[in-house]
């Protein structure tokens, strides 16, 4: 074998172990999985005048658009492009977690103990249900985090009132952990506005 020859298969044959070892570092790429966080507890001893004396709130059920609907975390890259992260997840279903931190949110800001998210035992007939409609809750990473909910106050089948609020919360970091942070902290300022709502409502 001539010198070039063996120039040209030393090349190949590195080449080929770079795809190898380029392969094989995408395929050990784990992924990242999140979930949503409620608010401190300490704004419970920050707002006593916020008490509001009820049997039971019930949150849910959440809808929010069918893009949202999956694992995969998606954000927003242009005004009509969305993406959906290969390895930054939901830790488990989306809606759920939206209603949990709702209802945690509210039971610090009430300081009630009988706030029930979707869905709760059969059992239960809450005195008051809110079910949120979710048009938007997305963002793009390093931006904003957009949030554009629809809601309704039931009580024995009787809807009491409905609101809608339009909530944009700057996201602190480029990165995925950033945005679901923010995300969060858009669900905080939602809750209060709920809790606008229902220290004005009749008690059942």
């Amino acid at each position: 074998m001539t010198r070039s020859r063996k120039f040209r298969s030393t090349v190949t044959a590195l080449f080929l172990i770079s795809l190898i070892l380029g392969a094989c570092a995408v395929k050990t790429q784990s992924s990242r999985f999140y979930t949503l966080r409620p608010m401190e507890t300490i704004e419970r001893a920050k707002n006593p005048d916020r008490v509001m004396s009820m049997n039971s709130l019930a949150i849910g059920p959440i809808e929010i658009p069918d893009y949202l609907d999956r694992n995969q975390i998606v954000t927003k890259t242009t005004a009509n492009e969305l993406k959906r992260a290969d390895f930054d997840k939901w830790a488990g279903s989306l809606k759920t977690d939206i209603s949990r931190v709702i209802a945690e949110n509210l039971a610090i800001l009430l300081a009630s103990n009988k706030v029930y998210s979707y869905p709760w035992d059969s059992s239960l007939i809450p005195d008051y249900q809110v079910k949120i409609y979710f048009t938007r809750l997305d963002g793009t990473l390093g931006g904003e985090v957009y949030l554009n909910a629809h809601w309704s106050v039931i009580a024995k089948k009787e809807t009491l009132l409905k609101n809608t609020a339009v909530v944009r919360v700057q996201s602190s970091g480029t990165g995925y952990a950033e945005l679901v942070a923010a995300t969060s902290r858009a669900l905080e300022r939602l809750s209060r506005k709920l809790v606008n709502d229902f220290v004005h409502l009749p008690q059942h």
